[in-house]
Parts: C-alpha cells; sequence; structure tokens
C-alpha cells in the first residue's frame, strides 16, 4: 500500500509497507497471535538500519484508547531497553557485556495509523529479526534414539542453566522499565547455532516457525563433557532471546500500594502462573490480605517465577524424553 493512513490492507506476500522513511516487502508469516500478526519482509528503502536487510513487521489493531496505549507501550518498552545499554565506544567491555545480555528484537520503526471509518487505529512496528524458533516447539522433538538416559539429562540440565543466564541478565535490564508478564517457552526463542535439533550441515533458523519438520542428528554420541559452569559445549553455543511485550506493564507504576496491580487485566499463559495470580484471579487484590509475601510475588516476581518455570519445563522435557 502507499503512504495513506486509511489504507486497509493487510499484510501478505509481495504486499509494500510504508513505516516513515522505510519501505518493507512482505516475505511470509513468521508467527500469530490473538491480537496481531508478525510478519518477514525484505528492506527495500529507507533510513540506514545498521545493515539489517530483513525485518520483522507486526501489526496490532486496536479497537480503544487502552487497547492503543498498550501497542505503543510494547514498542516505547524495547527504545527503552535499547536506551539502557552502554553505547560509548571506549566502554569496549561494557557495550559487548550489553550487548550479549540485550536478547530482545531491536525497533527499527514504528508508526500509528487510525482505520478505515474511525475504527480504531493499527500500530505497525518493524523490528529486527530475531534468530531461532520458539522454545516449546524445541522440546517437543524426540532425542536420538542413541541417547543415554545419563545424556539426555545431561543435556537438559546445560540448556535449561544456559536458559537462566541468558534470561537473568534481560530480565534485570528490563525491571526498571516494565514487567513482561508472559515469561514462557512460547515467548522465548532458541538459537541452535550447531543444529542440534536438524541435520549438522543445516542453517540456524531465523523465525518462531523455522526448523518444524527437524529432527535430531542421529547415530550413537558420547555425551560431551560439561565445563565448569555446569553447562557442556554444545548447550553452551545456544542462546535464547525473549520475545512479545504485548502483555508488558510499567513496573514504576505497578508497584505502588494502590498501582495498577491492583486494577490491571491479569495476563500470560496461566499454566506458568505462580500462586499469587491465582489468588488474584479467584479472589481479587482482598485475596492478599495477610499474605504480604504473595502479595510481594504478584507485584514484583511474575517474570521470574515465569523463567523458572520454563528452565523447570526444559529441564524435564528433555531429561524425560529419554
Amino acid at each position: 500500500e502507499g503512504g495513506g493512513g486509511g489504507g486497509e490492507t493487510r499484510y501478505s506476500p509481495g504486499i509494500e509497507v510504508e513505516i516513515n522513511d522505510h519501505r518493507f516487502r512482505c516475505d511470509s508469516i513468521l508467527g500469530r497471535g490473538s491480537y496481531s500478526e508478525v510478519w518477514r519482509a525484505d528492506v527495500l528503502a529507507g533510513a540506514p538500519t545498521d545493515g539489517v536487510s530483513e525485518v520483522a513487521l507486526k501489526e496490532v489493531r486496536c479497537g480503544s484508547q487502552a487497547e492503543l496505549q498498550q501497542a505503543i507501550f510494547e514498542v516505547q518498552v524495547l527504545l527503552a531497553l535499547e536506551r539502557s545499554t552502554p553505547s560509548d565506544p571506549q566502554d569496549a567491555a561494557g557495550a559487548a557485556q550489553a550487548q550479549t545480555e540485550l536478547r530482545v528484537p531491536r525497533c527499527i520503526s514504528y508508526k500509528v495509523e487510525p482505520c478505515a471509518g474511525g475504527a480504531g487505529w493499527k500500530v505497525r512496528t518493524a523490528m529486527t529479526v530475531v534468530p531461532g524458533e520458539s522454545l516449546d516447539l524445541f522440546i517437543r522433538r524426540p532425542l536420538p534414539p542413541s541417547w543415554s538416559r545419563t545424556r539426555a539429562i545431561r543435556h537438559g540440565c546445560g540448556l535449561a542453566t544456559k536458559l537462566i543466564r541468558d534470561m537473568a541478565p534481560m530480565l534485570r535490564l528490563l525491571s526498571p522499565i516494565a514487567w513482561h508478564r508472559d515469561v514462557n517457552s512460547h515467548n522465548i526463542l532458541i538459537d541452535d547455532p550447531d543444529a542440534l535439533l536438524g541435520s549438522p550441515s543445516s542453517p540456524t533458523a531465523s523465525s518462531t516457525a523455522s526448523h518444524a519438520a527437524g529432527e535430531r542428528p542421529g547415530g550413537a554420541q558420547a555425551a560431551p563433557a560439561a565445563s565448569a559452569g555446569g553447562v557442556g559445549p554444545e548447550e553452551s553455543r545456544a542462546t535464547f532471546w525473549l520475545i512479545d511485550f504485548g502483555l508488558a506493564v510499567d513496573s514504576q507504576s505497578w508497584v505502588t500500594e494502590r498501582g495498577k496491580w491492583r486494577t490491571e487485566y491479569i495476563g500470560g499463559d496461566s499454566r506458568y502462573w505462580p500462586p499469587s495470580s491465582w489468588i488474584m484471579h479467584l479472589f481479587g487484590p482482598e485475596g492478599f490480605a495477610g499474605r504480604e509475601d504473595l502479595c510481594e510475588q504478584y507485584q514484583r516476581r511474575l517474570d521470574i517465577h515465569g523463567l523458572g518455570i520454563t528452565a523447570f519445563e526444559l529441564l524435564c522435557t528433555v531429561a524425560l524424553a529419554a
């Protein structure tokens, strides 16, 4: 579509989309959720994007001011995370550390447009394509038949450890800005450069749907020795990324005594809820009377609990597969 704000053309292969100074051509769908779709697209023109040749395009349709504010906040979180990392070229060590910790998409550009007929708004965002595939797809693949129980357990422990090492610094960077509220295996991607889940020669995937038909390599393999930190050489080369901040909330206004935690809709996948989320769901804020520790959990530790359950899920699913 052209640059007009009222066009209602939805993303599809070959469609060209303008977002501010950038122009993109849609290629294929990366993922679909309850409120939006994400498409892979080629960069055709626009301001320099640090060598980025393809992006992830996300469109969120908003029927109310509250939905519009939430969609814009998702973009603001990504921009704030990028600003929170050191940019001083003299601080090479700090910059390298920040790059390791900032495992989220980077916002290239975004635009808010009215829908045709005044039926709400659409928020279009161009982001970097995060490498890897959804962790919930990864953990449902069978292990090689030749793997022993010991190797499967070691593999699961190594991957769970690496997940926490990658995501914990990310959550630390995020906490002064927002709570994600939906940390789970669907919103964490794993990038496996050694193709542990595919043929040894297959390239690394770059979407949530990649490797969907992949198989783990067969053949007898000796269990790799674990490093001093408890992560083997294969698992240490895997990286984990956090995506989809659509349910994120401002952490500063959330945690006050009369904060938004009392009134905001409970978000996230209930399979990853801590006990405090169930109390809030069943009884509301009054359910925390005399339960200050659980109230604190609901206000400040939803993401930590989600990460812990995801790590436990990864450990058990991989380890018990043998």
